[in-house]
């Protein structure tokens, strides 16, 4: 298996479990265990890495959207509370 086969099936399985195609975690455990029997040791590295990378990506992602949605509930209630006065 090449370098870019390789990325390219990790990131369809990373599309496929970010975009809710795998309904559980037991797919998904099992989804990974599958993909890692076919792996060499250096591919199972890169795989861990990608991993951890996304692992980040998706905190980013739902810190942002706290703070989006903090900031419209802050200005919502500023608006109810201005009108009243």
């Amino acid at each position: 298996m090449t370098s870019s086969h390789f990325l390219n099936c990790c990131n369809k399985k990373a599309l496929s479990l970010s975009y809710g195609y795998i309904k559980s975690p037991d797919n998904a455990i099992r989804h990974e265990q599958e993909l890692s029997a076919t792996l060499t040791e250096q591919q199972k590295i890169i795989l861990e890495i990608i991993k951890d990378n996304h692992t980040k990506l998706m905190s980013l992602g739902e810190r942002d959207a706290f703070c989006r949605g903090f900031s419209l509930a802050v200005r919502l209630m500023i608006d109810s509370m201005s009108d009243k006065t």
